[in-house]
């Protein structure tokens, strides 16, 4: 997987393998060996950038560095797409040192580990609503911490954009489970799923309104008596003109609510 390496490329130019001085200083060898570090990483020599990095941790735990070669070590996992690995490194980082400038850089790409291990849109695979969510919903948990802390942080507005991905997928599911169970004529478990997408997707409105007509007509069909004479969902009826008015409220004169008080006047 392709991608560009950012943080701290600053320092790779400063002094650069077999050039300039030799260090003499505790903190010039901890800088040096950083910065060999940065330099493999930046070339895909993986192994040799752990092994730099981790050298920095150890030899020199007492330098500025130090905290640097930790993020770099979770930056190294995440380029050869090890995102657990990468996650624990962050983490790590993070509860070690939970006032470094990094911070907000190491949160923001445990968000990306999660965003990274969603399931694929391959086109030989089932669509990814239809698999596993846990990582989407991680996906979201990082997301939100990492812009409630950092709301102006330089990576704010990418990790906005993904957050709403991942809430557009998570949505899609409950609505591609309730198709299912309308498919197989079995509303009431429908209902469930729709009734979770209405209460809290309010941020995803082309699939809010979606699952609340479906969500409408459900409530109208279960809340009919059946052949037998029986009502399934007895405050039906009542559960479906509250809906209405909440669409009436949240989109105001618009074909949407209108359409919604439409199917209500047909009782």
């Amino acid at each position: 997987m392709l991608r560009v390496f950012t943080a701290f490329v600053f320092l790779s130019s400063i002094t650069a393998c077999g050039g300039g001085p030799k260090p003499s200083t505790y903190a010039d060898h901890a800088r040096y060996a950083y910065e060999q570090g940065l330099e493999a990483l930046n070339d895909a020599n993986y192994l040799e950038a752990t092994e730099f990095f981790s050298s920095v941790k150890t030899k020199y735990p007492y330098s500025q560095y130090a905290a640097l070669a930790e993020v770099r070590i979770g930056d190294t996992y995440f380029e050869q797409d090890q995102f657990v690995e990468a996650v624990g490194a962050y983490r790590t980082f993070i509860r070690r040192r939970p006032n470094h400038a990094e911070v907000g850089y190491a949160m923001w790409r445990i968000g990306e580990s999660f965003f990274e291990q969603r399931p694929s849109e391959f086109f030989l695979l089932p669509p990814g609503y239809e698999r596993d969510r846990s990582t989407t919903k991680d996906a979201v948990r990082a997301y939100r911490a990492f812009l409630l802390k950092f709301p102006k942080h330089k990576s704010a507005l990418a990790a906005s954009k993904k957050l709403k991905t991942c809430r557009e997928n998570l949505a899609d599911f409950e609505l591609y489970v309730a198709g299912f169970y309308l498919r197989n004529e079995r509303i009431r478990s429908a209902m469930g799923r729709l009734e979770d997408v209405v209460l809290n997707f309010d941020d995803v409105p082309s699939r809010w309104r979606k699952a609340s007509l479906l969500l409408l007509d459900a409530y109208l069909t279960l809340g009919k008596a059946g052949s037998d004479g029986q009502i399934e969902l007895k405050d039906g009826h009542i559960k479906a003109r509250a809906l209405v008015e909440r669409i009436s409220k949240k989109f105001p004169n618009t074909k949407f609510s209108r359409d919604a008080q439409q199917r209500l006047s047909r009782l």
